[in-house]
């Protein structure tokens, strides 16, 4: 297989662990969600390696969202460019208020598909979430503009016409597996009182929440690093092992599974076409290669960089 030389604009994803080719076959891009480099890299890598296949961290619906607003990309650019010509002023985005709204329907929808489980961890983990990215998006917007890395990829590869393999759960099914790993009143207790003592700093908090004092742009910085990965994904072990393991372990999985079988069907598609066209050895054929056209891109968030990675040395 040809080694395809990688942009200058990956070399600092590449020295800090953020992309990694654990096969000659598969690129896995680690993304952090604020900010615009990951969607940057994330275009740079799949328009260099030019895959077959590009795996993302999305539901089905999801993407389906993403292509129908990336068709209008073109308009929506000309819009934003004329209200920037016709006021300085950044555009404010959804407050706290916006995302408070979304709380009954979480609510409603945890409760059906978890029960109290469900409906504590929609409420409480995915509406607290909510509620932290409402309170810093008007200020990604003034000095860290925001680009969704899973949109960019999305439009990357639908440019080369590779094919989108969509490799995240749906909300509701999420809300079903927490709620089955997190079914007893100790779990949701335990939680509690670790968010209890890191409020009141009686322990270290999750390293990858944003310090005091600390810029928007040096947070995003500070989470641009495998290693701020993979303590955030120590401390979700330590804390709520339960839930790390729904929410990280068992979605790692689910992403190199994904990869595996891309790379397999990419693999059985070449040998199909070259059966007619060689006299290699049929145990040897199937390893062949179509050089570029051959590669899986992975695109996930950083935390699930390393599991991912494992499972595909294996």
């Amino acid at each position: 297989m040809t080694t395809v030389p990688l942009p200058s604009r990956l070399d600092q994803a590449i020295a800090k662990g953020l992309l990694v080719q654990p096969r000659p076959d598969v690129y896995i891009l680690g993304t952090v969600h604020i900010g615009s480099e990951s969607a940057e890299e994330a275009e740079a890598l799949i328009q260099a390696v030019q895959p077959q296949t590009v795996v993302v961290e999305v539901p089905p619906s999801r993407m389906d969202r993403i292509r129908r607003a990336n068709t209008n990309i073109s308009n929506l650019q000309q819009q934003q460019q004329q209200q920037q010509q016709q006021s300085p002023t950044p555009k404010q985005i959804g407050g706290p208020m916006a995302a408070a709204g979304s709380l009954p329907g979480l609510a409603a929808e945890g409760w059906s598909k978890g029960g109290w489980s469900g409906l504590v961890f929609a409420t409480v983990i995915i509406g607290s979430s909510l509620m932290k990215r409402s309170l810093t998006a008007n200020e990604e917007m003034g000095s860290l503009p925001r680009r969704n890395e899973f949109s960019a990829a999305i439009a990357a590869a639908d440019a080369i016409g590779a094919r989108v393999v969509p490799a995240d759960l749906e909300v509701d099914e999420l809300i079903q597996e927490v709620a089955q790993a997190c079914s007893s009143p100790f779990s949701w207790l335990q939680l509690a009182y670790q968010v209890a003592v890191q409020t009141m700093c009686l322990v270290p908090m999750d390293p990858i929440r944003r310090l005091p004092d600390e810029t928007i742009v040096d947070w995003a910085e500070r989470r641009r690093d495998i290693r701020t990965a993979r303590a955030s994904r120590h401390h979700g072990e330590m804390t709520a092992p339960e839930m790390s393991r729904v929410l990280v372990n068992d979605r790692d999985a689910q992403f190199a599974a994904l990869c595996s079988s891309a790379v397999n069907k990419n693999k059985t598609n070449n040998n199909a076409s070259n059966s007619n066209s060689t006299k290699t050895k049929s145990s040897i054929r199937k390893y062949q290669y179509n050089d570029s056209s051959e590669v899986v891109v992975c695109i996930i968030g950083l935390v699930h960089l390393d599991g991912v990675v494992e499972r595909l040395e294996q």
